[in-house]
């Protein structure tokens, strides 16, 4: 008795006495040891994991009841209530997905139904007992970090479409940051601003979109220093639809000889390069030759600026005329020593059976994605 810190305000803190994930030693704790005598204590503690369970909720957080907490977006992973909220949320530190489950309840939390986690339950490491069948983009690992998404994998065509979220969960994203305020969710290789006030993110080649939770960036960037230098930025592409081979022009910020690279679905070649402009030629047709990249990918394309993993994008992509005959598809088969007759004739065949297999599959996925996504992804209402 009297030996621990109340578990209802320091939850994770090693001394409150209990196992939790992700336990951290607080600078309430440090600051203790020090004035007790007994321990030798750095004047400098800023090595410590950021504290961060009622970060920002103000003296009611502690001082009142904990029946006061919001059940709001802010407060993800906070208050929990059966009969209200959603059986699953992100953890407070979105360090994983935790779950309002009675069983779990701890008798120290006075009394206080709190969302709980287990190490499954953690963005560390893909703990889902099996793979999603619809790709989420979805990353595992110690900087991934809890959202909620409806991310599924759909051919660009129908990305327009797919706006409207569905059968939203949680997922784990690699996350990365800028400066305080300045936080970036990573999808395949890319990087999207998450913003600040909160919002949606709509990756390109996905359906469906990433929410952010306004100032999600205070906790999961606490105690970030500002790089934001460091990275690339693009504020425009010209021209905005252009044939493989074409030269276009980037223009945006902190560009840098040597290290900057350009992407547009292959390695583009750097004709000139400055802080803040960059004069690239577009991958030549036969590298848009593959059945991937044809098939159901046409037109629409990421350009992504890349200073050695921290790269930027144009958010609305670049329209890239491809042969809507199969040339590409010819071109795929010719390197390959097929006559060009018999070439064109696979060619529209193959785009064909795109077309056709396409309808099918988004058919049945649109008919069963929220089955599906409810079994795959753990998904909670």
């Amino acid at each position: 008795a009297l030996s621990h810190w109340e578990h209802r305000l320091f939850q994770n803190e090693y001394m409150t006495g209990t196992s939790t994930p992700y336990p951290v030693y607080s600078n309430v704790t440090f600051s203790l040891f020090k004035d007790m005598g007994w321990y030798d204590v750095s004047s400098n503690i800023s090595y410590l994991d950021p504290f961060l369970w009622g970060k920002n909720k103000g003296c009611s957080f502690a001082n009142g009841s904990c029946t006061s907490w919001p059940l709001t977006n802010e407060a993800e992973g906070y208050r929990c209530d059966p009969d209200v909220t959603p059986r699953g949320q992100c953890r407070f530190d979105y360090k994983g997905w935790a779950e309002c489950n009675l069983a779990m309840q701890d008798p120290l939390d006075d009394g206080c139904l709190i969302y709980k986690s287990t190490v499954r339950t953690s963005c560390d490491m893909d703990t889902k007992f099996i793979q999603m069948t619809m790709n989420a983009g979805e990353t595992h690992g110690t900087s991934s970090r809890c959202f909620h998404s409806s991310l599924a994998r759909f051919p660009s065509l129908l990305n327009d479409f797919l706006r409207v979220p569905q059968g939203r969960s949680m997922q784990c994203y690699s996350t990365n940051c800028a400066g305080p305020t300045q936080l970036k969710v990573g999808i395949e290789g890319v990087w999207y601003d998450c913003p600040y006030e909160g919002g949606e993110i709509y990756p390109i080649n996905f359906g469906g979109s990433l929410t952010c939770n306004p100032k999600v960036a205070d906790i999961i960037c606490a105690n970030a220093e500002d790089n934001l230098e460091s990275w690339p930025s693009v504020t425009s592409v010209t021209p905005r639809k252009a044939n493989p081979g074409d030269i276009i022009t980037i223009l945006g910020t902190n560009f840098k000889e040597n290290i900057t690279t350009v992407v547009v679905h292959a390695k583009c070649t750097i004709e000139t390069l400055s802080e803040t402009e960059i004069t690239a030629k577009l991958p030549e047709g036969k590298e848009f030759s593959s059945i991937a990249a044809l098939g159901l990918y046409f037109h629409r394309f990421s350009v992504v600026v890349d200073n050695q993993g921290l790269n930027a994008h144009l958010k609305e992509g670049l329209q890239i005329q491809l042969d809507p005959n199969g040339a590409s598809i010819n071109s795929l088969f010719s390197s390959r020593g097929i006559p060009p007759v018999l070439s064109a004739v696979l060619g529209v065949i193959v785009l064909l059976l795109s077309i056709l297999g396409c309808s099918f599959w988004c058919i049945n996925v649109l008919k069963n994605y929220e089955q599906m996504h409810q079994f795959k992804s753990v998904h909670y209402q």
